[in-house]
């Protein structure tokens, strides 16, 4: 610790930019080469990377230790990830390309509304649609003399009229963001209930709210850390599967059992680096 900065050192495996650009989450500002700022968890920090030493600032041992060193996935042991999807020699190829990925454990109703947003968009409009919800529905934060805002909570978007959340300019994800919303709220739902369940039935739980199918049913179960096994598919994985390992018109479905098949545990971590290695190979 320094004042308000936690500083790690030597911490392999691990890239800021890399990371926060891989498509797994839209809230993150970048601020220069390696450094961005962010809010998650009702809290405003910048993080920054030079050469292995990653630098946190606006935080304090505790944030440390109980939502950072989580969000970031700090705690998993990647050497040994790398290590054991290496030895499939495409898995080894695509690593190379994307290692220093780490995947974050996000708020699981912050996610599920994200990537309900995400769904048929591109990366710039999903970041300035969950900007103006933030904006319009979360708590105001002050950090480095401005304002940013926390995510707004089920309650809150529930509790809002469907014309309020139109301003989002989401289209017609709004009606899904708000019913989803009134789901959670009236359910009284407990995503915590997800992690101890078998993979399929929580994908399948997932799958009564608005607007989420397969896809982002999966992406909310990865990139909360509650099931590591989870294969999203969408068109840039199904790409480079049928490019890769299977063959031409192969269904969504084959696609992600195949996955979960060959990657077993860490078939989230194989998702992610062949996502990124094909996407940025284009």
């Amino acid at each position: 610790m320094k004042n308000t900065t936690v500083i790690i050192k030597d911490l392999k495996h691990f890239d800021i930019v890399k990371t926060l650009e891989s498509g797994q989450c839209f809230r993150w500002e970048k601020k220069d080469d390696r450094q961005f700022v962010g809010t998650a968890y009702h809290r405003t920090i910048s993080i920054g990377q030079i050469g292995n030493d990653i630098y946190i600032d606006n935080t304090n041992e505790h944030d440390m230790k109980y939502i950072w060193t989580p969000y970031f996935d700090l705690d998993r042991d990647y050497e040994k990830i790398i290590r054991v999807l290496s030895e499939d020699d495409i898995m080894k190829k695509a690593i190379e390309f994307s290692g220093g990925i780490h995947h974050l454990r996000q708020q699981p109703f912050e996610t599920l509304i994200t990537f309900i947003i995400s769904s048929n968009n591109n990366i710039p409009r999903i970041k300035k649609i969950i900007k103006k919800l933030s904006e319009d529905h979360g708590e105001g934060i002050e950090y480095s003399k401005d304002i940013h805002y926390s995510f707004p909570s089920a309650e809150k978007l529930a509790a809002s009229k469907k014309q309020e959340i139109d301003t989002c300019k989401a289209g017609f994800r709004c009606s899904y963001i708000h019913k989803t919303a009134m789901m959670v709220h009236e359910l009284k739902y407990d995503f915590r209930q997800l992690a101890v369940m078998p993979y399929l039935d929580a994908r399948e739980s997932l799958k009564q709210f608005a607007g989420v199918g397969d896809k982002v049913a999966d992406c909310v179960l990865l990139f909360t850390g509650m099931k590591t096994e989870s294969f999203p598919v969408d068109v840039w994985v199904k790409r480079v599967m049928e490019d890769l390992y299977l063959t031409k018109d192969t269904s969504l479905s084959e696609i992600n059992q195949f996955g979960r098949d060959k990657f077993k545990e860490y078939a989230g971590f194989a998702n992610t680096y062949l996502f990124n290695y094909i996407r940025n190979m284009e």
